[in-house]
């Protein structure tokens, strides 16, 4: 009698032991895995309009971003917003449309039985804020250089000496010169050739642009 008293003590200690075991695990089990998520769908006006087509709503629960839907017809379908973790439990969930402007509608992130459906949970943003423009350059003139004119370069001379009166050969032996301006030539002897008086290889070079259309 006594061995049959102690098997059923050993036996109610396995049993509440086994139980405890299952209290406690089944926490840890909930407690790791991911919430359940809320489904979100509605309409989406900007500033009392419809939202334009290819704009993204996303949610956010502190630092978790979910993934973002594309609005169409202005309208958001199937917005699922689960956090990673309980720690989240609480806390506001906000909606945001392309990064920028943020819904008056908000939410409480709750640990659910299931995935919640929220349709029609309709989202109102503000206007976009206007971007701030640019300042206009003032425009500066830019000064034209002046060109400089080209120094001609040297011009040799060959002529012929024609006298009104006198003897040609008064000149044979002398030299003579061209002026431009305040420029002189180099002078050159005049000769002669067959009874002619000429002169050749007579250079002008003023090397200055000054010089330029004088005679």
């Amino acid at each position: 009698m006594m061995r049959i008293q102690k098997f059923f003590a050993y036996l109610l200690v396995l049993s509440v032991g086994f139980g405890a075991f299952l209290v406690t695990a089944a926490p840890a089990e909930a407690a790791s895995l991911p919430p359940w998520p809320y489904i979100y769908s509605g309409s989406v006006t900007v500033a009392g309009n419809p939202a334009s087509d290819g704009s993204v709503v996303t949610a956010k629960i502190g630092t978790y971003t979910s993934v973002g839907v594309v609005v169409k017809d202005g309208r958001y379908v199937g917005l699922a917003v689960g956090a990673p973790d309980v720690t989240y439990v609480g806390n506001a969930i906000t909606f945001h449309l392309d990064d920028v402007v943020v819904a008056a509608e908000t939410d409480v992130f709750r640990l659910l039985l299931t995935p919640e459906l929220k349709s029609p949970f309709d989202l109102t943003f503000p206007a976009y804020p206007t971007p701030t423009p640019l300042p206009t350059p003032t425009a500066t003139n830019t000064p034209i250089p002046t060109p400089t004119p080209d120094v001609p370069g040297p011009m040799l001379i060959s002529g012929v000496i024609e006298l009104d009166y006198g003897s040609s050969t008064d000149l044979l032996g002398e030299t003579i010169v061209a002026r431009v301006g305040s420029y002189f030539s180099e002078p050159v002897l005049i000769e002669e050739n067959y009874g002619i008086l000429i002169f050749d290889g007579l250079t002008l070079d003023p090397q200055d642009h000054k010089f330029i259309d004088l005679d």
